[in-house]
Order: structure tokens, then C-alpha cells, then sequence
């Protein structure tokens, strides 16, 4: 739980991937417990809009305590991970407000929030998913390895 609920400190890639799936699982079910209750008005409707923004507020901010502590191992500043939030938060207001948000009648503020939204997730999965964090301690805390999880012989970024 400390993952998702406190942005310092660091964690190794396989904790971020691990977490990574935990989100897209919450989401995946907050979304489909939100479609059975309101269905269609669930993006039509204010009571839906407000559902879908008052559910998501707590995933975002779980998102960015997992990507600031990636961040962070990477000896990184957890701001980076604020940068794709915060257009995550600010399409979730647009929605809230039907300026987007409509599936069946994307505005063009849509598909460049997809684009943009996209180009990050890429960045985030190559930056965090795939890049080897600092071996040893950083500024942001102790190695989340340490150096009795590393095979002899080795400087850690190979497991990280």
C-alpha cells in the first residue's frame, strides 16, 4: 500500500512494473463498476462525469507516487512524474465540464490530449520500465536493492 499512497523514497523497476499492472487492474474495474451503474450517462450526464472525476482522483495520485518514486531511483526529481499528471488532471476537469470526453464525438482537444498523453506514456514506460535505476544510494534514499539482492560480481544495474 505504501507504494501508492507516498512519493518518497525509491523503488526497483520490477516494483513499478508490478504496480504499473495493480493501477491498469483498478481502472479497469473502477471503469467497468462505473459503466454498469450509469452506462451511457456515465460520459453524457453530470452525475457520471462527476462519478468517473471523484473515482479517478485517487488512481492519479497513486500513479504519480509510483512514477516520483521510479523517478527518484533513477535519480530523477519526482516533478517529472507531476508532468504527466497534471495533463491527466487537467483533461480529467475538461471532461468533468463535457468540454471533452464524449467517446462517440471526440472533439480535436481529444485526440491531441490522446497524442500527447500517448508520447508520455511511451517516455514513461522507457524511462521507468526500462531504464536501470542508480546502483547505490542517491540523493532520494538508500539502493531499493541494496547490495545482498545483487549477484557478486555485479553493479546492480543489470537487475534493476
Amino acid at each position: 500500500m505504501k507504494l501508492f499512497l507516498s512519493s518518497q523514497g525509491r523503488i526497483p523497476r520490477h516494483l513499478w512494473w508490478i504496480g504499473l499492472v495493480c493501477l491498469i487492474g483498478a481502472n479497469l474495474l473502477a471503469g467497468s463498476l462505473l459503466w454498469k451503474g450509469y452506462g451511457e450517462a456515465l460520459f453524457l450526464s453530470q452525475g457520471g462525469r462527476t462519478m468517473a472525476f471523484l473515482v479517478s482522483l485517487p488512481l492519479l495520485y497513486a500513479a504519480y507516487c509510483l512514477a516520483a518514486k521510479r523517478f527518484q531511483d533513477r535519480d530523477r526529481p519526482a516533478a517529472l512524474a507531476r508532468i504527466a499528471i497534471s495533463i491527466s488532471l487537467f483533461k480529467l476537469v475538461l471532461d468533468l465540464f463535457h468540454v471533452t470526453g464524449d467517446p462517440w464525438v471526440p472533439t480535436g482537444l481529444d485526440t491531441v490530449f490522446l497524442i500527447v498523453q500517448g508520447g508520455l506514456g511511451i517516455w514513461f514506460i522507457v524511462e521507468l520500465g526500462c531504464m536501470p535505476g542508480t546502483a547505490g544510494d542517491n540523493r532520494f534514499g538508500p539502493d531499493p536493492l541494496g547490495p545482498a539482492a545483487r549477484p557478486a560480481g555485479t553493479s546492480g544495474s543489470a537487475m534493476r
